[in-house]
Order: structure tokens, then sequence, then C-alpha cells
């Protein structure tokens, strides 16, 4: 937060497993915004409080140790102050406690593979939001730190508003566009290592 780093010069920032150990929030989301240059793009992990809350082996927070999980409302609501969201997801389906004992439950779960690969019931999880890590990408930077006075252009901001699948980002070379889509990045679609370990 403190770091003597040039604003508006990264194409992309990158933090995993990182908000729920930072006191200020809406700050570092602030803070990542005035470094980003127009049109650069966030990709962010962060543990997914309802599933970490019905998780075994949790430890307890240490002293002095900062521990602010979100959920996908909450996450939401702190990225859409400067980005349009992207796309958000949950990876990783996880947790054994409540209502997750029986979704995540082995018996259960080797039974409903008769009748779907585990593929898709771990991608039906992830998209009911219970997974254990929350991913998201955010493009078109819509608020930046007032004292940047970074310019956008007015048709740039009102297709990126409504939506529309065709919008470009202006990137470093002048004339050369480049799309804003998720699949740049496929890393972000795939965890990495199952079961996530991830428990902080």
């Amino acid at each position: 937060m403190t770091m003597n780093l040039k604003p508006a010069s990264y194409d992309v920032v990158v933090t995993l497993e990182v908000l729920a150990h930072v006191a200020d929030q809406a700050g570092f989301m602030r803070r990542i915004a005035s470094l980003l240059k127009p049109g650069g793009q966030l990709l962010l992990a962060t543990q997914n409080k309802p599933v970490l809350l019905r998780s075994e082996g949790v430890a307890p927070v240490a002293e002095g140790q900062i521990r602010n999980w979100v959920d996908r409302r909450d996450l939401r609501k702190l990225l859409e102050t400067y980005f349009l969201v992207e796309d958000m997801f949950s990876i990783c389906p996880h947790g054994h406690l409540g209502f997750l004992r029986y979704v995540n439950s082995v018996k259960l779960n080797r039974a409903a593979s008769l009748l779907l690969p585990s593929e898709k019931i771990d991608s039906l999880k992830e998209r009911l939001w219970l997974g254990h890590t929350l991913m998201a990408a955010q493009n078109w930077l819509i608020e930046a730190d007032r004292d940047l006075r970074l310019e956008w252009p007015s048709q740039f901001l009102q297709s990126a508003a409504t939506g529309d699948p065709d919008v470009f980002t202006r990137r470093r070379s002048p004339g050369k566009l480049m799309p804003h889509k998720l699949s740049q990045f496929p890393c972000t679609r795939h965890c990495l290592g199952r079961p996530c370990q991830y428990l902080t």
C-alpha cells in the first residue's frame, strides 16, 4: 500500500489470496486502480467466506493477523467502485461443515458420478459459488484516483457500461487494439492444486 510505484504504469495487476489480509480493502482497490493504465486489467483471487466458514482445519486467527474474508457480493461491491467486472466465479469446491457436508460428501459424489462426470459436478458447484476461492477479472477502470485525472473516450465507456462484447482496449502501441477477454488468461480457469491448501 505504501510502496513507491509509478501511477498509471501497469497493464495488469495480479493479486492472489491477499485481499482478506488487508485492513483497508477499499483503499487496496483504490491503490490498484491508481496503478493501472487506462484499459488495464486486474486479476484477483480471494477466499470465499461462506465456504471457509464451513471448512475444517482452518487455523484460528493468529495474533496480529488480519482475516477479513468476503463473499461474492462483498467482492463485487468493492470492485465496482473502480472497475467493470468482466468475469467472476468460484473454483475448487471445498468444505465439509453444515450443508457442505452433503454437497462434498465422498459417498454422495461417487453416486452422483454414475450420472454425471465428476468434472461436471465440480463445475456445477463452482457455478453455485461453492468453490474455496473467488476469481475475478476486471477491465475498464471507470473511476481512477482523482489526482491522476485519467480521461476516457466516452464511446469506450458507454460500450463497456452496456456490456458490448466487441469493446476493445487500446494498448501501449498507437493504433493497436486488443480484446479484453478473460480467455487471454486461461490459467485463471483452472485450480492448479486440488484440494486447496490456502486455509489461512
